[in-house]
C-alpha cells in the first residue's frame, strides 16, 4: 500500500503564458510502502521468532507482529518490536503444540499504519 505524499495542481505562469504543473509536499500524511513480512523461525512446540522488513528510512517507524491461531481467529495478538531499524523480530510465546499460526508484519509511521502478506507456520507436537 502506498499513499500519495503530494498534491498535483496546475499554476498559471504569467511570465511565460503556460499552465506549469507543481508538486506540492502534503504535511498531512506522507509515502509508507508494507512491509515484508519473513517466515517464521526458531519454531519449538510453545515458541517461535516471527519478523519482518521496512524500507522507511526513519528510525520513528514502530513495528510488530500480529499473529493469530487458525483454530481461534478471533484471538488476535499483537507483539511490538518497537522503534528502530529495517529488519526486525519478536519471540512469541505460550503457543499452543501442533497448532497452526498465521501472522503478518506491520508499521505505523507518521500515524499511517500499513500490514505485510499474511503467512502461516505450525508448532512443533
Amino acid at each position: 500500500m502506498k499513499l500519495n505524499r503530494f498534491l498535483h495542481f496546475r499554476l498559471w505562469a504569467p511570465v511565460f503564458s503556460i499552465p506549469v504543473l507543481v508538486a506540492v509536499f502534503c504535511a498531512c500524511g506522507g509515502l509508507i510502502t508494507s512491509p515484508d513480512t519473513n517466515p517464521a523461525t526458531n519454531i519449538t512446540s510453545s515458541s517461535a521468532t516471527l519478523g519482518g522488513r521496512h524500507s522507511e528510512r526513519s528510525t520513528s517507524v514502530t513495528r510488530g507482529i500480529t499473529y493469530w491461531n487458525t483454530a481461534t481467529p478471533d484471538l488476535v495478538k499483537s507483539a511490538s518490536a518497537g522503534d528502530g531499524g529495517s529488519l526486525y523480530s519478536v519471540n512469541v510465546t505460550g503457543l499452543t503444540p501442533n497448532s497452526e499460526y498465521r501472522f503478518r508484519a506491520w508499521i505505523v509511521y507518521n500515524g499511517n499504519t500499513a500490514k505485510g502478506k499474511e503467512l502461516s507456520f505450525r508448532t512443533l507436537p
